[in-house]
């Protein structure tokens, strides 16, 4: 595997690029996460609980099929699979855009169709994207750079979500949610400029491990600090991930609000994710991965303690669920920068995209689990659907959300387990400057 260095000009250029190209890749996925996706498949007509495994897809697709797209990455090439999963990925939402036009049974297949093609993409791009950046960003700013690629990409998105809510304001039915998907379609295939600018500094190697995948794994696996990180992130994604859809679908079955009103709210969440990526990528650099991953540990159940606390009266609603909002945008992106920066520490010099796969994977798992955990309590009606708390009317909505919280303390207990958070960073902030 050959590599060449890339001059101050050529490395900022291409993280400028790496910059832009998030900008626009990521309305597809926000999509399913700032409700606008959940909102369309309750317009027409998707069940409860097939609407929650349908936003869940994604999040399956990375945890199950991204490290076989790494392994075909490294093999030939991280942004040639990637070009192909940008076009796939378009494909995906200019799918869901048409699905509008169908009958209400015919929506619905296409717009699984759409998710899936749009997950597919995902996958593809996905695989090589960090094993593609590691070269490139300097470790002496990774934490900020993290911090900036997502502070622009979160901007972006907060703008999006904003002229969505708009249009969903404005226009009533069908006609607005096929104006929204064909724009993020259109905008999914425009990334591919800035993608084709970002260098693949180390050469992909066409020659398969030696001892095919189970070795490859194993040696990966066996890498300092790599097993026990994957367990704790994905018992962290587990307890966490599924928190924002939660709220959103709070807000529109049990609180009634309007589709606007739930997408505006779920703005709220990206706006807090500025607050977080800011500061989150600053403290990572200043004071490593763990202090950040425990604040934010202590930090989530007050957040579901401000969320739930809306049931207290009619008062201290909004007050509440703005709150929450912000607090939880806060809390997980700061959480995202010390979880990002942790994995390319600890990622090997050799099969990179598979090596860091194989850790996203991870994650990736655990928040499918959230999402099939919640859509089968849902569909097997395992909670009351109503309950007190201190005089508060709660819901099982309300029932996740604390069990969720329960779930994140208990899970610092964990963290002396995880040597690669408790030692010494793999690398120190500005030990390069100066050479």
């Amino acid at each position: 595997m050959g590599k060449r260095k890339l001059d101050d000009i050529e490395t900022k250029k291409a993280m400028r690029s790496s910059i832009a190209y998030t900008c626009l890749a990521v309305h597809g996925m926000l999509a399913f996460g700032n409700g606008v996706l959940l909102l369309y498949m309750r317009h027409i007509g998707v069940p409860e609980a097939r609407l929650i495994a349908y936003l869940t897809i994604p999040i399956v697709a990375l945890a199950v099929f991204r490290t076989p797209a790494a392994i075909i990455a490294d093999r030939f090439g991280k942004k040639r699979i990637g070009t192909i999963g940008v076009f796939v990925g378009a494909a995906g939402f200019a799918a869901i855009s048409a699905a509008s036009l169908a009958d209400e049974g015919g929506a619905e297949l296409a717009t699984l169709a759409g998710i899936l093609l749009f997950s597919a993409g995902m996958v593809l791009t996905g695989a090589g994207w960090f094993a593609l950046l590691e070269p490139i960003v300097p470790k002496n700013i990774r934490g900020r750079f993290f911090g900036n690629i997502r502070i622009s990409w979160q901007l972006a998105g907060v703008a999006f979500s904003a002229f969505s809510a708009w249009i969903l304001h404005r226009f009533h039915g069908e006609a607005g949610f096929q104006a929204i998907f064909l724009a993020i379609a259109v905008l999914l295939v425009v990334r591919w400029i800035f993608y084709a600018k970002i260098p693949e500094v180390e050469r992909s190697s066409r020659n398969p491990a030696a001892g095919g995948f189970r070795k490859l794994f194993s040696s990966i696996m066996k890498a300092p600090g790599v097993t026990p990180f994957c367990a704790y992130v994905f018992l962290l994604m587990l307890s966490a991930a599924y928190c924002g859809r939660i709220f959103s679908l709070m807000e529109k079955e049990f609180l009634g609000f309007s589709n606007g009103r739930v997408v505006w709210l779920a703005n709220l969440t990206m706006i807090g994710n500025l607050a977080g990526f800011h500061f989150g990528g600053k403290a990572v650099d200043k004071f490593g991965t763990r202090p950040v991953l425990v604040a934010c540990q202590l930090f989530f159940p007050i957040v579901v303690l401000v969320y739930i606390s809306r049931a207290f009266g009619a008062g201290h609603l909004s007050i509440s669920l703005w709150t929450a909002h912000i607090l939880l945008g806060i809390v997980m992106a700061a959480g995202s920068i010390a979880i990002t920066t942790e994995m390319l520490s600890l990622t090997p010099k050799r099969h990179k995209s598979t090596a860091t796969s194989i850790m996203i994977s991870f994650q990736m798992a655990g928040g499918a689990f959230a999402g099939m955990a919640c859509a089968g309590i849902v569909k097997l009606e395992a909670l009351k659907s109503h309950w007190d708390l201190l005089g508060m009317t709660m819901n099982y909505y309300d029932t996740i959300l604390i069990a969720s919280a329960t779930m994140m303390l208990a899970l610092i207990a964990l963290i002396g387990l995880v040597p690669s958070l408790l030692g010494p960073p793999a690398w120190i902030p500005g030990e390069e400057i100066g050479k």
